[in-house]
């Protein structure tokens, strides 16, 4: 719960910090929102996993689909970061340089490698977003379940 708390203030200054005022900062950001977040979601997927374990049959898709998605951010942010970057760091004719004239950045001289960075920088995100939504299965499994003394608040 921490690492996903701790992503939140990177998220928003991610939104708050233009690439073109502070390009150096809102890199930062992104690296850190991404890499909080993947460990918020992979600390999550083990507590699910123990749950999938204790209680298969009230946990045990939840574990599965975590485990899947978890897998899957953290192949696209490999692809999207480390790879990505190494490859557009990696290569003069990749790099891109920034246009004084039009005050913005240009990416022609290897358009598909940007377009596939961006492809993997969404689908991560994506993943977040059903990982998160995935935690409303688990509340609605929760709520579900028959009251026992062990679940019950009695005053």
């Amino acid at each position: 719960m921490v690492f996903g708390i701790a992503a939140c203030p990177f998220l928003s200054l991610l939104a708050c910090l233009d690439t073109d005022r502070f390009p150096d900062a809102h890199n930062y950001c992104a690296y850190l929102f991404f890499i909080f977040y993947i460990i918020f979601e992979s600390l999550t997927t083990v507590t699910a996993s123990h749950l999938g374990r204790a209680r298969p049959e009230l946990f045990g898709l939840s574990y599965k689909l975590k485990l899947v998605i978890t897998i899957l951010a953290g192949v696209f942010f490999f692809i999207y970061i480390p790879v990505g970057l190494g490859v557009v760091y990696g290569s003069d004719k990749c790099a891109f340089q920034y246009d004084e004239a039009t005050k913005q950045w240009d990416y022609s001289n290897c358009s598909g490698l940007h377009v596939l960075r961006a492809v993997f920088q969404q689908l991560t995100a994506l993943c977040f977003l059903v990982f998160t939504g995935s935690m409303y299965e688990d509340l609605r499994v929760m709520d579900a379940r028959p009251a026992t003394a062990h679940n019950t608040f009695t005053a």
